[in-house]
């Protein structure tokens, strides 16, 4: 039995009356011998000049190593050509008129050559190629000879019943050696009829994601139009709600209604971030929050503190009186008590502050938002709900041996970025406070990757791999379609859920874990506490 592509037909040919022929001819072809490859419908298209393309498709292809390859047209019913061309007739007597099969068949021949002489292994070997027709339902003798269909091409009712031989017949009246080895006849198949899968990489479903998530909500567009309402707003809510989103929008619109805009962030890393959402604003209106004590006193009219956790109660006994002295000043402070990493004392907040609440998590996969939220300490706050949109699990990585991690955690990035499809840049590593410092070795390579500082990686125009890498203080704030959480062990256990909860919701997309055993258990453990 012939090897058939399709194996089955669909239903949709098999219900199709106009496909009756084609169906008989396929039956029959399956009686081919075995080493033959029998394809049903191949299309192709031309790339012709001046006109343009051209498509078509050949009704059958069969190739075999005694054989070559042999186009088939197929004709079926009452067939006839007059001065008006060729034509069909059906059972009620009406006429169809048709394209010459002959030249159907030649054509596609030609078409599928150029085709094949473009693909890799294929394009320097003779092939043996010919065409013929098939008329099912027309006895032999009464398929008169044509100049473009002599009887070696012209398939009748009763050749069905030996396919083999009439298709040598076709091949032998073109080829004086039709042969082909077999490897080559399964390249062939293979290239005309390919079976293939397309996966769904999670780098084009994060690039999806991102724009859908960059569109404000409905209960972020209300929190937005509400900090019109109050000159002191208090915006706060769980790492991924949207938070540091909201503010900049606010800001944005402030400073194309020319309005004096203060931004007043942890670290370099998250001003440098500011001003990638804040294009319209100077250099000087985004500042860290050491800086801020000595600006706030200035021109400006609106005042935005992002991570507000972490600012230090001094600075905020500048910005109240900064704020005491002239009252048409306008701050929205952002905050997510959850997420102190450098302020371990009590923590503040400025008097009459409206508080707006973000309940949802939808900037983080659920899955990633599942992990994080188990770490969510608030006992003031309900925990967060996730509505965040379905990923990849959460990826966990055993690496026991410390001087292992960076081998582990560079090939966690290939397989990312070879397999998932995303890039170098997607990528970010993080690590416990303290640690890192063998990963981001200057000089070291792991896998052909370097791990540098993350500042230095987003200003870097080379080519050469290179990935972000740092504390999950300094990424304080920002988000990555991908982290991986590396370095964590011996972490303590604040400092261990501190990384849980910040690190893994800075991830959009993907999380990876790379730790030893002892400390995969630990976070499920201090997770379930």
């Amino acid at each position: 039995m012939a090897k058939m592509r399709p194996s089955i037909l669909s239903e949709e040919i098999l219900r199709d009356p106009f496909r009756g022929a084609e169906r008989r001819f396929f039956e029959a072809a399956t009686a081919l011998p075995s080493s033959w490859t029998v394809l049903y419908g191949v299309p192709w298209v031309s790339r012709g000049l001046g006109a343009g393309n051209r498509e078509g498709e050949a009704d059958f292809v069969i190739i075999g190593p005694d054989v070559g390859l042999v186009v088939v047209e197929i004709k079926g019913g009452r067939v006839g050509c007059d001065d008006r061309g060729w034509y069909t007739v059906d059972r009620h007597e009406r006429r169809h008129p048709i394209k010459n099969p002959f030249e159907q068949s030649q054509r596609s021949k030609h078409q599928i050559l150029a085709y094949l002489k473009e693909q890799p292994g294929l394009g320097n070997l003779w092939l043996p190629l010919s065409h013929a027709v098939c008329f099912p339902d027309v006895l032999s003798r009464d398929i008169p000879r044509l100049p473009e269909g002599p009887p070696e091409l012209a398939i009748g009712h009763e050749d069905i019943g030996n396919l083999a031989k009439a298709l040598r017949k076709a091949s032998t009246l073109f080829n004086e050696d039709p042969r082909l080895e077999a490897h080559v006849c399964s390249r062939i198949a293979d290239c005309l009829k390919p079976s293939f899968h397309m996966p769904g990489r999670w780098s084009v479903v994060a690039k999806q994601q991102r724009e859908i998530l960059d569109r404000l909500t409905a209960e972020q567009s209300d929190i937005l139009s509400a900090i019109e309402g109050h000159p002191r707003i208090g915006l706060t809510g769980p790492a991924g709600s949207g938070k540091t989103l909201i503010a900049a929008r606010w800001a944005r619109d402030q400073i194309r209604n020319n309005e004096q805009v203060l931004v007043s962030v942890p670290g370099t890393l998250l001003v440098e971030y500011y001003q990638t959402l804040l294009p319209e604003a100077k250099a000087s209106d985004i500042v860290p929050h050491n800086m801020i004590k000595q600006l706030v006193g200035a021109s400006w009219t609106r005042v935005v503190i992002d991570e507000a956790q972490d600012l230090s109660l001094e600075a905020w006994d500048y910005i109240e009186s900064s704020l005491a002295c002239d009252t048409s000043r306008q701050l929205v402070v952002v905050y997510d008590e959850n997420q102190r990493l450098r302020q371990k004392d009590s923590f503040y907040l400025p008097d009459r502050l409206f508080s707006a609440r973000l309940p949802r998590i939808i900037r983080n996969t659920q899955q990633i938002a599942r992990l994080s939220t188990r770490f969510f300490r608030d006992g003031g706050a309900r925990r967060p709900l996730i509505d965040g949109p379905e990923g990849p699990d959460v990826i966990s990585v055993q690496s026991n041996d410390p001087r292992n991690v960076g081998n582990e955690v560079a090939k966690l990035v290939l397989r990312l970025v070879n397999e998932e499809g995303f890039e170098y840049k997607d990528i970010v590593v993080l690590h416990a406070h303290g640690r890192g410092a063998d990963i981001r070795k200057g000089g070291v390579q792991f896998k052909g990757i370097s791990f540098r500082a993350i500042g230095l990686v987003w200003r870097d125009a080379s080519k050469h791999p290179m990935v972000a890498c740092g504390s999950v203080g300094s990424f304080l704030g920002m988000e990555s379609p991908v982290v991986i959480l590396a370095d964590i062990d011996g972490a303590l256990d604040n400092d261990l859920v501190e990384a849980c909860y910040v690190g893994a919701s800075r991830a959009r997309c993907v999380l990876g874990l790379v730790a030893s055993q002892e400390t995969l258990g630990r976070v499920s453990s201090l997770s379930d506490g």
